[in-house]
């Protein structure tokens, strides 16, 4: 639980709150905080099912140690609390991408548990690790941080309103039962974006939205061809009535915006050789990218459930 307590009301009144998100560190006051957070979710070696957390912190220590090839991290079988070698080497961890695989493992090991009655034992285990995971958001934007746990992944959040707004309900509606694959390559393309490769971001940024209209053909029975361009599927999409029909002239200029802005960028920037010179990619288009993706993808998917409502 978040307490609102006076010296942070008094932040909040000096305007010492950030308001902008940042990238580039974690705050030693939010790994602190983190640290208990991960012990209030996943419990510790010496309660009741201490066995189960030291198998659980083992994991998360085996993985980190064969992914950072950091043999130290191997959890000793005499080692009573493994949470203090994991908890150790997050807190002293200046890289921010290696902190936030600590995180990630460690609330993906939270909701691989959370239906899990023996580990939970007396406790709703799901209720718990969403509790947990709403204040993990929360301390990340307390802070200034731009990044979110969203379906089982860490993302980076460019703007709280796009992200609440658009990338949020996209992910929801991309759950649905065969849209698999436009949600894959939807978190591929955050991921790249994460870790900086931004011309990788913008591919997988296409698919997803690509995907998303074939999976929508496919359920409506509208013919196309698997090799069909992003500009095709669109027309194919409006010819079909999936938008309404009074709208066919702002929708015509959408299709043109939609077609020049995730697509043409993907091609311009992202797909085609470089010549001699290295192209760069700058982040701030590949963010505009990625919300314009997940803008069509939002505008797509509510018109096919607005169809099949009708």
């Amino acid at each position: 639980m978040i307490h609102d307590i006076f010296s942070k009301r008094q932040r909040r009144q000096r305007g010492d709150i950030p308001d902008v998100f940042q990238y580039e560190t974690i705050p030693p006051d939010l790994k602190n905080q983190l640290v208990m957070l991960i012990e209030q979710t996943l419990g510790h070696s010496d309660s009741p099912n201490s066995f189960m957390n030291f198998q659980v912190y083992s994991r998360i220590l085996g993985a980190l140690a064969k992914e950072w090839a950091r043999p130290d991290l191997l959890p000793n079988r005499f080692e009573r609390r493994p949470e203090g070698l994991l908890f150790d080497a997050f807190l002293n961890e200046p890289d921010v991408e290696r902190s936030l695989d600590v995180i990630e493992l460690a609330f993906q090991c939270a909701n691989r548990e959370a239906n899990n009655v023996e580990y939970y034992a007396g406790h709703d285990g799901r209720s718990h690790v969403d509790f947990c995971i709403e204040e993990l958001n929360s301390r990340f934007k307390e802070h200034g941080v731009g990044y979110s746990f969203v379906n089982d992944e860490i993302i980076r959040v460019d703007s709280q309103v796009m992200h609440s707004e658009v990338v949020k309900p996209v992910i929801h509606y991309l759950s649905v039962p065969g849209f698999e694959g436009a949600q894959e390559e939807f978190f591929t393309a955050h991921d790249h974006y994460r870790h900086g490769f931004y011309k990788e971001a913008l591919t997988e940024a296409n698919k997803a939205f690509e995907s998303t209209m074939k999976v929508i053909c496919d359920q409506k029975g509208w013919v196309y061809k698997k090799s069909d361009s992003a500009k095709k599927l669109i027309m194919i999409c409006i010819e079909n009535g999936l938008f309404p029909e009074y709208y066919q002239s702002h929708l015509a200029s959408l299709s043109n915006l939609l077609d020049s802005s995730v697509p043409a960028i993907r091609n311009n920037e992202g797909s085609h050789g470089q010549g001699g010179a290295v192209k760069t990619v700058e982040p701030h288009i590949v963010s505009y990218t990625l919300h314009m993706a997940a803008s069509a993808i939002l505008l797509l998917v509510n018109s096919a459930n607005s169809m099949n409502a009708g």
